[in-house]
């Protein structure tokens, strides 16, 4: 008999390898989860490198104008800018795993690969946002990383756990601390937890337009409170973090939100997501593994200010 001539659904056109499409599907599918639930994705001034295991950041101090006086050599007034530079590094693959056994999946009754992609790409999203969170709320608890620089900033109210009026004053609060260190109003984000964001969101004096509010009581929606981006995420840390990431340990039991603009953290970045389907034939199963190469920081800790009850 003559062998089948089959049609094999994973083999791209003009390609060999039969599993090039799976593979390509299940990449799409855990980006695609990554970047629908990673909420710091886009917060943090970020640095791809092609070379290396870190990137430099720099960091200058303000200059200070003045009126020229006649006749003055302003080749011998010049004024020193305080400037420092610091390195971020990789922080190592971030990595998530799973291995699915051919038998279980010749009988599962759903698509086994897409759904554990899904899971893949929320865990690498999770902890992605996890440590940005834990960077930001350590800058917000530094120091000046410059002389005659601003350091970062901590609200405490034991109300702010409970009091959705208390909270909104205290973001009002942060923002009010920012403009005092000239930190730019554009790129601002307050992150906070879903019991403080619906908390919020029943608040009428910040959801009516006549108090200058944004939102909706209907759809449990607030968009931004002192000019603040609020945004709703279960990764803010609210316990004490001991893992293998010793920079992103630390006691955050009393982290009510966080508010930090876009340069609070910085982010080295080596390489993009990186996904493997390999066939271990040993187990007859299939291990599935989807990777990230970053690394984070806190970088301008006058940019960060955590609210604490």
């Amino acid at each position: 008999m003559p062998n089948a001539d089959l049609n094999r659904l994973g083999l791209r056109h003009g390609g060999t390898e039969v599993d090039e499409l799976f593979l390509t599907k299940f990449t799409s599918e855990v980006m695609s989860a990554f970047q629908t639930s990673c909420k710091f994705k886009d917060i943090g001034y970020t640095r791809t490198i092609t070379e290396g295991k870190s990137a430099r950041f720099d960091v200058l101090g303000e200059a200070t104008a003045r009126y020229r006086t006649a006749g003055e050599n302003l080749a011998e007034s010049g004024q020193q800018i305080a400037a420092d530079a610091f390195e971020i590094k990789l922080d190592g693959p971030l990595i998530a795993n799973v291995m699915v056994d051919e038998w279980d999946e010749f009988l599962n009754h759903y698509d086994v690969r897409g759904r554990f992609a899904q899971k893949l790409g929320y865990s690498l999203a999770k902890r992605y946002d996890r440590n940005v969170a834990t960077c930001g709320i350590k800058a917000a608890r530094s120091s000046a990383r410059i002389p005659g620089g601003y350091g970062g900033s901590v609200i405490t109210d034991p109300t702010f756990a409970t009091d959705a009026k208390e909270l909104a004053g205290g973001i009002y609060e942060a923002a009010e601390i920012l403009d005092d260190k000239d930190v730019p109003e554009e790129g601002r984000w307050c992150f906070v937890r879903p019991n403080a964001y619906y908390r919020l969101a029943q608040n009428l004096d910040l959801i009516n337009n006549l108090y200058g509010g944004s939102g909706s009581v209907r759809e449990g929606e607030i968009i931004k409170v002192a000019g603040i981006t609020l945004v709703k995420t279960n990764t803010l840390p609210n316990s004490v973090i001991d893992n293998d990431l010793d920079k992103c340990n630390g006691d955050f039991t009393k982290t009510v939100a966080l508010v930090m603009t876009n340069e609070a953290v910085g982010t080295v970045k080596r390489v993009s997501m990186l996904t493997a389907a390999d066939w271990l034939p040993e187990y007859r199963s299939t291990l599935l593994v989807s990777e990230y190469l970053v690394g984070h920081d806190y970088f301008r800790p006058e940019c960060a200010v955590e609210l604490t009850a």
